[in-house]
């Protein structure tokens, strides 16, 4: 199907943007990212939004400035106003991939939060969407693994879009030599030491078989509608058996939870994992189905540390991983570890048992528990009593929600 700005503004309409007055695109220089830029620069110009298009410069090849030089002279020449972001920080060799992908989300996102951009677009096309699958699949990935990449997600509070998740590379690579467009080629594209060049160059042999790319991308799609009830019934499982406290900490009913299917309860812990440990990191579906099949058993689990009890199963956050002290200064809301706290007085925050213990609280449990001491006075008094006050009048947030 011919790519055009008729059928580009079409698929924008269908993913119904909050508009917003100020959008970004990543572009690197290849075909793909050039494409969605001209098409999304005519495209804003037609809804009067400012478009600012971002090349990251990861350094790691020596010709990467030039390449980034090369765009910079292509928007500029077009009326597209364009930064390059650097990246100062060092790669390693290992997952070079991996890395390079969190720097640029990092950069990206940053400069999109610095100048209040609400949407940054970047340009998987249909090739990647299906590389992405054959991937997982052969990790044995789950449905959520399974449904691939998403048109819309959210990461570090800004909203990436891709709308060439059904456009077909050569459309795109129609669409730029019909416009006499030239793109850069990079080498590690080409290179079978990543993984997705392997599954690139495999793509031929599926389709003679008759495993075509757009099976797969549909196939996706319905994986991704199946993720998404998945999703709905959770929240509405953990509302049921999961009970969350200010201190920081979850409660498992068993007796609830055990009456729900294998793969909604292996949702159902890694969403409370989640909120208590706060990681970053994915965490291993064999992982989650080995704590769900021994469960309820205490172990640790992506910062957390599972702990059965009469009441049901403490979730609390492993008191090594928490934040050592930090000071809080008086009357402003500061935030420490996987909290909001707000002092009237200046002093310390950090983890450790309560002065009196809760009854049928396990100690490993209010071992996460937030405490506060006063940066001067009675510091190193015995009045129990005084500083059990002090941290009654200290106002303590549990942010659930990142």
């Amino acid at each position: 199907m011919t790519l055009n700005l008729s059928r580009f503004e079409k698929i924008v309409t269908s993913l119904k943007l909050s508009t917003g007055t100020r959008w970004a695109v990543a572009v690197s220089g290849g075909a793909d990212s050039l494409c969605l830029t001209i098409l999304l620069h005519e495209l804003c110009q037609k809804n009067n939004i400012q478009l600012i298009a971002l090349t990251v410069n990861h350094n790691i090849r020596p010709e990467s400035l030039s390449e980034a030089q090369k765009v910079h002279s292509f928007c500029e020449k077009n009326g597209i106003f364009h930064v390059v972001l650097e990246n100062l920080e060092p790669i390693g060799n290992k997952s070079v991939e991996e890395e390079a992908r969190r720097i640029r989300y990092n950069l990206l996102t940053s400069y999109c939060e610095k100048e209040s951009i609400t949407h940054l677009f970047v340009a998987h096309q249909m090739e990647d969407q299906v590389e992405t699958f054959l991937s997982r699949l052969a990790r044995g990935s789950g449905v959520d693994g399974l449904s691939a990449i998403k048109p819309i997600t959210k990461k570090n509070g800004i909203t990436i879009v891709r709308p060439f998740l059904d456009v077909l590379k050569k459309d795109i690579v129609s669409f730029l030599m019909k416009k006499e467009i030239k793109w850069i080629e990079d080498p590690m594209n080409q290179d079978v030491q990543y993984e997705r060049v392997k599954w690139r160059k495999f793509l031929p042999e599926l389709e003679k078989n008759g495993l075509s790319k757009q099976f797969i991308s549909l196939s996706t799609k319905r994986l991704c509608r199946v993720q998404e009830t998945m999703q709905w019934l959770v929240q509405e499982a953990v509302q049921s058996c999961v009970t969350y406290f200010n201190e920081g900490y979850a409660l498992i009913d068993k007796e609830k939870y055990l009456t729900y299917p294998t793969e909604v309860k292996i949702r159902i812990l890694a969403e409370v994992v989640k909120t208590i440990g706060q990681s970053d990191k994915i965490i291993s579906l064999e992982l989650l189905e080995r704590v769900v099949f021994n469960f309820p058993q205490k172990t640790t689990l992506a910062n957390c540390i599972l702990v059965p009890h009469k009441k049901g199963v403490f979730i609390a956050k492993e008191y090594s991983k928490i934040e050592q002290q930090k000071k809080i200064k008086a009357n402003i809301w500061m935030k420490w570890d996987r909290f909001e706290i707000f002092s009237p007085v200046d002093g310390y925050i950090f983890a450790n048992s309560p002065l009196k213990r809760k009854k049928n609280i396990p100690y490993l449990v209010q071992q996460s528990f937030p405490c506060f001491k006063v940066e001067k006075e009675l510091e190193n008094s015995s009045n129990i009593e005084y500083k059990e006050n002090l941290n009654k009048s200290i106002k303590i947030k549990f942010i659930k929600d990142r």
